[in-house]
């Protein structure tokens, strides 16, 4: 996989195939790039949080020790984010 160091718009799966078997894991490895985009240090918290029956793809703390979650969307919405109490929710989200 080509090293990625900021974010533009591409469609999405032509870098990253497959959402959880590619992009969550590169996106939690690389919080930096995310935290740049807005404008807060992350650090990793987990992937795959449960949220009820359900799971949030990837949590992180912010530089204020705030849980972040991330919801990557590669198609189908969810609801699994409202859920966790949290004061920034990322949604990543892309057309089929």
């Amino acid at each position: 996989m080509p090293k990625i160091d900021t974010l533009i718009p591409v469609p999405v799966r032509q870098v990253w195939p497959n959402e959880a078997g590619d992009f969550t894991p590169w996106l939690g490895d690389n919080p930096r790039i995310l935290g740049d985009v807005l404008g807060t240090e992350l650090f990793p918290g987990g992937r795959e949080a449960p949220v009820g029956r359900y799971s949030a793809n990837l949590t992180f703390r912010d530089s204020s020790d705030w849980l972040v979650v991330v919801e990557n969307m590669f198609g189908q919405p969810t609801t699994t984010i409202s859920a966790l109490p949290t004061r920034r929710v990322s949604v990543l989200a892309s057309p089929c």
